[in-house]
């Protein structure tokens, strides 16, 4: 091998390691695909630059493009709408579509990306009026799942005098999301002979609103009390049996303000082993309802 060849491989190779980011991507880009269960986004929902414009003319054709971005871990799909006009003077047909399949970002790829067009018929000004202003929503109603992993240490004799090396029982710190709109944001530990038991805090951290999956039908409209703010759950520690498991509300938790809790408790299977370490694993299941609006000023031709 030739000198020059061998130098220039020990560059790259130091160069690589010095850095530790993909060759054409910023540390931050990189950060974010390797941290993929890290953030409190889901589906992001934006109008692409100009489409709609800021102001259009009567008796012209309106483009709208909407474009959905998940940039969360959890693959998802559900339905857009377009509303917020009048029918009669913006006729757009149809004014929703599906979407499916958006990938979840993963260690190693960002999240799914589509586009979506809406296409107007010719503008109608009201009669009399020179400038027309239209708030148009876009509106993303989907299903979303977190998954939460916490690290805990399970101690069966917490009145034991025996000092353990292993772990000593805290509270664990939860903080920066799970790739969710909902995020765990606290786990309480409360150890007993026994047994031990975590109260699970979660809180809606992605500027939309919390759907119950089995109501994304009416998504978004008319989404009443009993259609939102409805999260289900299924929690496990390590390889205790779910018939060791007692959860409090069973099976799904209204949020309030913006924030849920529950709490576990894990029957130990060997109450007598000494303290171990072992994982929380949290899997919160929703819908979920993102928005966007943007103004556009019809304006006469005269």
């Amino acid at each position: 091998m030739k000198r020059g060849v061998v130098i220039l491989l020990v560059f790259s190779i130091l160069l690589t390691a010095c850095t530790g980011v993909q060759y054409g991507k910023s540390k931050e880009e990189a950060a974010t695909v390797q941290d993929a269960h890290i953030g409190v986004k889901g589906v992001t929902v934006n109008f692409i630059k100009n489409n709609p414009p800021d102001v259009a003319y009567e008796g012209s054709k309106l483009n709208l493009v909407v474009e959905l971005k998940n940039e969360g871990a959890y693959t998802s799909s559900g339905t857009l709408y377009l509303t917020g006009h009048d029918p009669r003077l913006v006729r757009i047909s149809p004014n929703t579509k599906t979407f499916s399949q958006l990938d979840g970002k993963t260690k190693f790829a960002f999240g799914g990306y589509e586009a979506v067009s809406f296409v107007s018929q010719d503008l109608v000004l009201p009669s009399g009026t020179d400038t027309y202003p239209v708030d148009f929503q876009a509106s993303a109603c989907y299903n979303y799942k977190t998954e939460a992993r916490i690290p805990v240490c399970i101690d069966p004799d917490p009145s034991s005098i025996l000092e353990n090396e292993v772990c000593k029982t805290t509270s664990p710190t939860v903080s920066g999301g799970q790739g969710a709109p909902i995020a765990v944001t606290a786990v309480r530990e409360d150890a007993r002979p026994g047994e031990v038991g975590f109260q699970i805090t979660f809180t809606n951290q992605g500027g939309g609103i919390v759907v119950d999956k089995y109501s994304l039908a009416k998504c978004p409209t008319p989404l009443t009390f009993d259609s939102i703010d409805a999260v289900y759950y299924d929690v496990s520690l390590g390889d205790v049996p779910a018939s060791y498991v007692d959860c409090s509300p069973k099976n799904k938790v209204r949020m309030a303000n913006g924030q849920g809790t529950m709490y576990c408790k894990f029957s130990l299977v060997d109450a007598t082993s000494p303290a171990y370490k072992s994982i929380l694993a949290i899997n919160l299941d929703y819908g979920y309802l993102s928005q966007v609006t943007k103004r556009v000023n019809i304006k006469s031709m005269g």
